[in-house]
């Protein structure tokens, strides 16, 4: 219970709530033929089917079922998908999409490339339009990497990106943009990682394009969502291993002021494992010629039988 409510009563209370924000959505021109009449607050119970048996379950897992069930009513294709979070994401991409179709040139949009700018947006932010631009030059080159050498892109075809982002999510704070929710951002920043080889973080941190802000907020936004998701630290910690002199404050500032002590010395210590995997030599215990180790092959030194010390 929270405050007298049930999970059932935080369920349907949201699901109305739910149904009523898309129902004045719609009356303000800004739906469209996937949200037909029938998103009601009756939805049928898909992805709450089993709320009401829900122990001590969090209230965002509850609005997200809610939210869920009210836009798989709307979309049935959303019904498809096996988890709520994937109905949420779904009906994220498909809004960004129709953004991106009436801004970019016909036949353009690419829906991950939108995926891993939409990422970027979420790690780097952008106080002002250079670090907008920033941002976009890092995800693009981030998210083409690996495809070999090709020419840079088009100024007017990242400024039209920039343009499909900030229409997206406007800035409310006097910033360059907003950004996507962070329980969305954070399934999208773990998607991409995955889809990346688990290489994107590693390299967005790298990327000259960054301000020193811009770094320090990646950083931070890893750390933060690693928290629920520990698999998304290991591109940070290469990235901090391969730049220490760039990365490293960074990274510790950011881990002793927003971790427990016990997290941000199991973080630190992943990160000394990182740097020594970089390592270029390593130092092997001598062989003899047997295969064993040396010390082991030779003959024990002889103590001496008079004053003065023995060296190895």
């Amino acid at each position: 219970m929270l405050d007298g409510h049930t999970a059932e009563d935080i369920y349907v209370e949201a699901k109305a709530a739910f149904a009523r924000r898309i129902r004045l959505l719609r009356k303000a021109g800004h739906g469209d033929g996937s949200w037909p009449d029938r998103v009601v607050a009756d939805a049928p119970r898909l992805y709450g089917a089993d709320v009401e048996h829900s122990i001590r379950q969090p209230v965002i897992y509850l609005h997200i079922a809610a939210l869920a069930d009210v836009l798989a009513h709307a979309n049935p294709e959303f019904a498809l998908n096996d988890h709520p979070m994937e109905v949420l994401l779904a009906n994220e991409a498909e809004y960004v999409r129709r953004v991106a179709e009436a801004r970019l040139p016909v036949g353009t949009a690419d829906d991950k490339l939108l995926r891993s700018l939409i990422t970027a947006q979420f790690l780097a932010g952008a106080r002002t339009a250079q670090e907008g631009r920033a941002a976009i030059r890092a995800g693009f080159d981030t998210h083409h990497r690996g495809y070999g050498v090709t020419a840079p892109p088009d100024a007017r075809q990242l400024a039209a990106l920039d343009d499909v982002l900030t229409t997206a999510y406007p800035a409310t704070d006097g910033a360059h943009w907003g950004a996507v929710g962070e329980p969305l951002a954070a399934a999208w920043l773990a998607e991409v990682e995955a889809d990346s080889g688990e290489e994107f973080i590693e390299a967005f941190l790298q990327h000259d394009a960054l301000a020193t802000g811009q770094r320090h907020q990646t950083l931070s936004t890893v750390v933060r969502t690693a928290q629920d998701q520990p698999g998304l630290s290991a591109g940070a910690h290469r990235a901090v291993a391969a730049d220490p002199e760039r990365l490293l404050p960074h990274a510790v500032q950011t881990v002793t002021t927003e971790l427990s002590t016990d997290h941000a010395r199991q973080w630190l210590s992943d990160l000394e494992h990182a740097v020594a995997d970089r390592l270029p030599i390593r130092i092997a215990t001598p062989t003899s010629t047997s295969g064993l180790p040396a010390s082991s092959a030779r003959p024990k030194p002889v103590p001496p039988t008079t004053g003065g010390t023995c060296r190895n």
